[in-house]
C-alpha cells in the first residue's frame, strides 16, 4: 500500500502473540487450554486480597489517581522505587533519574527509539527474549547473537565479536543482556562474567541495557549483584518492573537514566502515551510503602521453586532423550527435544492436545533452536504441569516412532 511507511519491512508478527490469540479462540470454543506459553505469575501467588483494600483505598482517597501524572511518574513512586532498587539491586537510583513507564517492555522501546539508527549492531544474548529482538529489528538494528550457557553470555566470544566487527569499521552501539533468570533459556550470568561484560562494554566504549525484570524470582540462594551496582561509569541503562511481583496487568515499569538520556526518553515518551496508568503506580506506591512486596517476593520464590521441580522431574520421568539446563531463577527454562521441528510440535501440541508452548527458533538470532521450546513453569499449576509435560512426551514419541 503506497501509504505505508518503509520501516513495515522490519515488521514482523511476534509469535507469542499469535500464540496466545490462539488460546483464545479455543477457549471460547470450550476447550480447556493448559498454557506453558506466557510470562505470567500466579494469580494466587499475587497478593490479590491486599491489591483490592489497597485499590479501593486509592480510588476512594486519592483523586489524582483518575487523572493525568507527570510524564516521568508519580513522584512518590520514584521515590518508593529509589528505595526498592537500592535494598534488590544494589545500586543508587536517584528519584529525579527514574522514569515511569509502561512495563519494562515499553521502557525498552522508548530507550532504543532515542539510541538506535538503522543500521545500528546490537550485541544481544543468543537465545534473548523474542519481543525485545522484535523491538530492535522494528527500529532497523542488526542483531548479533553470542551463545549463552547455564552461567550466562560467553563473554570470551562476546568479545572477540565485538573486536572484530570494530575492526571492520561496523558501528556497534550496545549490549543488551537479561542477566537473572534470563527469558528464555532461564540463565543467571555468573558475577565474574557480569564483571567481564562491563570490562568490555568500557574497553569498547559501548552501552549495556540491564533488563531486570526477573530480579526478583531468585529460586535458590541469594540475588547476584547487578551488572549496575559494578558501574562507575554511567555505561548501564536498567531498567526493571514490578509485573512479576505484582501482576503484569498493571504496567509498571521504569527506566533509570541519566543526563541527556533521561531528557530525550521523557521527551520521546509524551506523544506516544504521556504517561503511565495513574491509578497503576498509584497502587504501586502503596505496593511498596506497606511492604506487600515482600510478601509476594516470598511467596514467589517458595511457589514456584515448587512449581520448577515438579516440571523437571515430570521431564525426566516422560521425556528421557530431553535437554534442558535447571534455572536458579526466573519462570522458564528451554527444552531441547532433537530430532523434532519445534514450530510443527507446538502446532500440533496446541491442535491436538490443548497444551501452548513456544517454539524456540524465534528467540535465537541464527538457526538455533529448530528442536526447541520454551516452558513457563510460574502459571499454571502443579497438576496442569504434570499434564501438559505427559502430553509433550506422548507427543515426542508419536513424531519420534
Amino acid at each position: 500500500m503506497k501509504f505505508l511507511s518503509h520501516r513495515i519491512s522490519w515488521i514482523e508478527p511476534s509469535p507469542l502473540a499469535k500464540v496466545l490469540g490462539r488460546i483464545s479462540e479455543l477457549s471460547k470454543a470450550g476447550f480447556k487450554v493448559i498454557s506453558l506459553a506466557a510470562g505470567d505469575p500466579d494469580p494466587d501467588v499475587v497478593p490479590r486480597k491486599i491489591l483490592a483494600e489497597i485499590s479501593s483505598y486509592v480510588i476512594e482517597n486519592i483523586p489524582g489517581s483518575v487523572l493525568y501524572t507527570p510524564t516521568t511518574g508519580v513522584e512518590d513512586l520514584r521515590i518508593e522505587l529509589s528505595k526498592f532498587i537500592k535494598e534488590y539491586d544494589g545500586y543508587e537510583a536517584y528519584p529525579e533519574n527514574i522514569i515511569i513507564t509502561s512495563g519494562s517492555t515499553a521502557a525498552l522501546d522508548l530507550l532504543i527509539r532515542i539510541l538506535i539508527d538503522p543500521g545500528d549492531i546490537v550485541v544481544v544474548e543468543n537465545p534473548s527474549y523474542v519481543v525485545s529482538l522484535y523491538a530492535f529489528k522494528q527500529l532497523g538494528a542488526n542483531l548479533v547473537g553470542v551463545d549463552v550457557y547455564s552461567d550466562g553470555i560467553d563473554t570470551y566470544t562476546l568479545e572477540d565479536k565485538i573486536r572484530r566487527l570494530k575492526n571492520e569499521g561496523k558501528k556497534i552501539k550496545l549490549i543488551y543482556t537479561i542477566p537473572t533468570g534470563q527469558n528464555p533459556s532461564g540463565a543467571t550470568m555468573s558475577i565474574d562474567k557480569r564483571r567481564h561484560l562491563l570490562e568490555i562494554a568500557s574497553k569498547y566504549d559501548l552501552l549495556i541495557i540491564e533488563d531486570m525484570a526477573y530480579n526478583y524470582v531468585v529460586l535458590e540462594g541469594s540475588s547476584p549483584p547487578t551488572i549496575k551496582s559494578f558501574d562507575r561509569e554511567d555505561r548501564v541503562i536498567p531498567i526493571g518492573t514490578l509485573s512479576k511481583i505484582m501482576g503484569t496487568g498493571f504496567r509498571v515499569g521504569w527506566v533509570v537514566a541519566t543526563d541527556l538520556i533521561k531528557k530525550y526518553v521523557v521527551s520521546e515518551k509524551q506523544p506516544i502515551d504521556y504517561c503511565a496508568p495513574a491509578i497503576s503506580q498509584y497502587i504501586a506506591i502503596e505496593f511498596l510503602r506497606r511492604d506487600v512486596h515482600k510478601i509476594s517476593i516470598e511467596r514467589s520464590r517458595e511457589v514456584y521453586r515448587v512449581k520448577r521441580d515438579v516440571m523437571i522431574r515430570s521431564i525426566e520421568e516422560k521425556i528421557r532423550e530431553a535437554e534442558f539446563s535447571k534455572p536458579v531463577a526466573g519462570m522458564f527454562l528451554m527444552l531441547r527435544l532433537p530430532n523434532v521441528d519445534e514450530t510443527l510440535f507446538a502446532e500440533n501440541l496446541m491442535e491436538k492436545y490443548k497444551v501452548a508452548v513456544l517454539p524456540g527458533k524465534p528467540f535465537y538470532t541464527d538457526d538455533k533452536g529448530r528442536d526447541m521450546i520454551r516452558l513457563n513453569f510460574s502459571r499454571p499449576s502443579i497438576d496442569d504441569i504434570k499434564e501438559a509435560v505427559d502430553k509433550i512426551g506422548v507427543l515426542y514419541r508419536e513424531l519420534k516412532s
